[in-house]
């Protein structure tokens, strides 16, 4: 669902405190007799006097190892601070510009409803991103996903309404695009357009088609590798789910199953909206609008009834949940927002869902600034949640031509979130579209090659790859896919349920595809070269200092070797010399090559520390609005280097576990290497071929096919047996 996101301007206090633990590295500072303090606009609050006072907050060192530390009671709330090395304000740090706020400098916190402890920082400077290898990746942070408004997707038997057959019959074009994941807007049985009021949990919409209609999607993208998770709407029902029909009629001890009162209480919503609906004299909660009822997760039966519910879809063969306005679930008197009763009924699914399938994905609608989501990535809570202030970035740092708006951002992510356990986008079914936002097909390439090479699990919203408009009324911003310029879109042959964009003529799928400069193309390569190298993946997020505020330069940094992006975010042509002071690459001379030819380009060094020395680009002009990946390796990737075709040449399930189809559009020769550029074996394959990977040990391979007409390739990765 859409909410307001409303700009927090003050902090007010509130009457819940929570324990807040702030650190400072010290070790490199000669501290003062007088120690170390905290000065902040929360001392008031926290019990310490007056706000800014550098002296009446002190920090401890207790086992003496240079970080100093003190622990709180503070508000929920977005606070400023500054750590003083003394108990003046001669003695105030002065930490740069990039992690601070205002004229004055300050850091700040955002405090949750809950306790916190707050990463340490090193005094004077920012958050290091962390540069560790170690962490726990999913079958997630593999996965390219691709959002469905399935009303609008593609209609199979006429009737002017998306259909799960008319998905089955686009799985193609999904594999070719690259999709691995699927999210699936609700497509439980609803009255109203968009599903998210379910008047049944456990029946399909009858427009979209059966159960078992339902459940050949599901099976017919699992045997191509994809993923498919759904939307789960678990903070409000339909008011004509039976559910509420008893409530209301007081039948069936399903009163408490939803908030009621004798009266009209004294509250709004978050943007001022009414919440409390009349009934026969009586008053209900809801706090999207009165068609949608908040179901009372405090009702004990009513949370059991919904985790039955997630567990049902689930043993269908679902592989996880979107969680739809996730913040709202579970109110705490005026509390109407990232409750601890929230939390609860969340780990609650968690343990749920684990029981099934440890290995479910689920990400939550938080549509929030990031320090209020991480308490819901935390402590066994969800998988993941999307990142609404990275989307804001990227098409900011598009418009204004300025790289530290991503910088900035992601260093914050990197350092609050589970390493790479955030999702990406650039636009959702609320919002207006990208190509509205920015009616520029450069910009709209650029915003792609971002998403889909910086840190996190990627979603596309449909339509976003041929830049579909929309703006205003969600009805605007959920038309039917464009197809082709034929009648209908083709979409559909019958009446619409809605008319398409009127440029469905000359911005389609069928158009796009032949063309090989156009937006299509250029998401299907950046979705390839995703899958193609591991570093895109899973590597941690490096950033470069160009010197040059208009050129965003990043590498992703993985088994030793970097795949370094460097975006020109003017519109002027921008060379630049990259250079970072530390990373985990191993001391030596490499090569420098072109991601997407393996060409040698240029060299570089690295030195003892993992620094970047010099850098020698053969061609280091970028074009107006240009992006370019480069290789910086040690190996010789020149062996690999990728042939001119792929659409038709695939394999699926890819990953494979137990063997996987490779379909062979023309006999010709089939050649795999591995990731190393090591040719493994070649033979000659005819149109048809099954391939069975039963016995390749787990990891990438490339798989080129040379034939009479065309070359082509693809990678194919390979897990380990269960």
């Amino acid at each position: 669902m859409r909410l307001l996101l409303l700009a927090i301007l003050a902090c007010p206090a509130l009457s819940q405190a929570y324990s807040v633990t702030l650190q400072v590295d010290m070790k490199q500072e000669s501290v003062s007799p007088q120690g170390v303090h905290i000065a902040g606009n929360f001392q008031s609050e926290a019990g310490f006097g007056a706000d800014w006072n550098p002296a009446s907050t002190e920090m401890s060192d207790s086992d003496g190892d240079g970080i100093y530390s003190a622990t709180l009671d503070i508000p929920s709330g977005i606070w400023e601070f500054k750590f003083v090395n003394g108990n003046t304000w001669s003695g105030a740090e002065n930490a740069p510009a990039t992690c601070t706020v205002g004229a004055t400098f300050n850091r700040t916190v955002q405090v949750p409803t809950q306790n916190l402890v707050v990463p340490t920082v090193v005094f004077n400077q920012c958050p290091s991103i962390p540069m560790d290898t170690t962490y726990t990746l999913h079958w997630w942070n593999d996965a390219v996903f691709y959002e469905i408004f399935v009303r609008s997707f593609q209609d199979s038997d006429n009737d002017g309404k998306g259909d799960f057959q008319g998905i089955i019959q686009r799985l193609d074009y999904l594999t070719s695009l690259g999709v691995t994941g699927l999210w699936l807007m609700p497509m439980m049985e609803s009255p109203s357009y968009h599903g998210y009021d379910v008047s049944d949990y456990y029946a399909t919409e009858p427009d979209y088609g059966t159960l078992q209609d339902f459940q050949e999607l599901l099976d017919s993208c699992h045997q191509r590798g994809i993923k498919v998770i759904i939307d789960l709407v678990m903070n409000h029902s339909s008011n004509q789910n039976d559910w509420f029909v008893w409530s209301r009629n007081k039948q069936n001890g399903y009163r408490d199953w939803y908030r009621w009162s004798a009266t009209k209480p004294n509250q709004t919503g978050p943007w001022g909206q009414n919440v409390w609906h009349a009934y026969m004299g009586e008053y209900y909660y809801g706090i999207f609008y009165d068609g949608m009822p908040d179901i009372n997760y405090e009702n004990p039966d009513a949370q059991e009834a919904m985790m039955k519910v997630a567990e049902y879809w689930m043993n269908l063969g679902a592989d996880g949940y979107r969680l739809d306005a996730i913040k709202h679930l579970d109110e705490d008197s005026l509390v109407i927002e990232n409750t601890p009763e929230t939390f609860e009924v969340i780990r609650h699914l968690n343990q749920r869902l684990s029981a099934i399938d440890n290995q479910h994905f689920t990400v939550g609608e938080v549509w929030d600034y990031t320090e209020k989501i991480i308490p819901y990535v935390s402590d066994s809570l969800l998988k993941s949640c999307f990142e609404f202030d990275l989307a804001g970035c990227i098409q900011r740092a598009v418009q204004e031509g300025k790289a530290s708006v991503i910088h900035n951002q992601i260093q914050k992510m990197e350092t609050l979130y589970p390493r790479m356990q955030y999702s990406t986008f650039l636009t959702n079914h609320d919002q207006d579209r990208l190509f509205s936002n920015l009616n520029d097909e450069a910009q709209n390439k650029q915003c792609a090659s971002i998403l889909l090479e910086l840190p996190g699990i990627p979603f596309l919203y449909y339509g976003e790859e041929i830049g579909m408009t929309g703006t205003g009324d969600h009805l605007n911003i959920r038309t039917p896919m464009q197809w082709s310029p034929e009648s209908g879109a083709g979409f559909t042959s019958g009446k619409a349920w809605r008319s398409p964009n009127g440029d469905y003529t000359n911005k389609n799928v069928e158009l796009q595809e032949a063309d090989s400069a156009s937006l299509w193309n250029h998401y299907r390569h950046s979705i390839a070269m995703r899958h193609r190298y591991e570093a895109l993946r899973k590597g941690y997020y490096l950033p470069a200092d160009c010197d040059n505020e208009s050129m965003l330069a990043y590498a992703r940094v993985w088994n030793g070797e970097a795949l370094m992006a460097l975006h020109n975010l003017s519109n002027s042509s921008q060379s630049a010399t990259p250079s970072w002071s530390a990373s985990t690459l191993t001391q030596g001379n490499y090569t420098i090559f072109e991601a997407n030819t393996h060409a040698v380009v240029g060299s570089c060094s690295i030195d003892a520390k993992g620094a970047l020395k010099n850098w020698n680009l053969t061609n280091p002009l970028l074009a107006a609005r240009g992006n370019r990946l480069l290789i910086l390796s040690q190996a010789n990737w020149a062996q690999t280097a990728e042939p001119t075709k792929a659409s038709s040449f695939m394999a699926y399930p890819n990953p494979c576990q137990e063997g996987t189809r490779i379909q062979i559009p023309e006999s010709g020769t089939l050649r795999v290497y591995n990731s190393y550029g090591q040719l493994l074996f070649s033979e000659t394959v005819e149109a048809g071929s099954v391939w069975e990977s039963t016995t390749w040990t787990p990891g990438p391979y490339f798989l080129h096919l040379e034939t009479a007409n065309e070359t082509y390739a693809l990678r194919l990765l390979v897990l380990n047996q269960r």
